[in-house]
Order: C-alpha cells, then sequence, then structure tokens
C-alpha cells in the first residue's frame, strides 16, 4: 500500500489537500473551461449586430482622435 504522503497535494498557499479534493478541484476547472469554450462558440455563432470595426477598435484612445472615440463608444 502507498503511503497516505503520496497521495497528498499541496494548494498553492501551503494548505495540504487529499487527493479527492485535488480531483474535485480538477472537475470544476474542467467544467470552466468547459462553459467558457461553449460561451466564445455562442458568441461566434451570433455575432453582435452593432459590433465596431477593427479600425474602430484600434482607434479607441488615439490623441486627437477625442470626437472619433465620443461617436464609437456612444453606438455601442
Amino acid at each position: 500500500m502507498i503511503p497516505k504522503q503520496e497521495h497528498e497535494a499541496f494548494a498553492p498557499h501551503g494548505w495540504k489537500i487529499t487527493m479527492s479534493a485535488y480531483t474535485t478541484r480538477k472537475k470544476f476547472y474542467a467544467r470552466a473551461v468547459a462553459i467558457q469554450n461553449a460561451l466564445r462558440k455562442a458568441e461566434a455563432a451570433h455575432p453582435r449586430e452593432n459590433a465596431p470595426k477593427v479600425g474602430q477598435i484600434r482607434s479607441l484612445g488615439l490623441i486627437g482622435k477625442e470626437d472619433e472615440t465620443k461617436s464609437i463608444l456612444s453606438a455601442s
């Protein structure tokens, strides 16, 4: 039998956690990644109607483009 010490992992803050807690943490992480991927896929399938163009996004915050920035932000 493997000693219990080899079954333990350490959390970033130094607390000792058992392997079951570690696998639970992995499951939560996998679930969060799956939700993020599903959200990205849904957003890609249905893009925003009034989404700003790439050129408009790049010009945000540039010196001398305050009027253009205001018009883009008010349209969103």
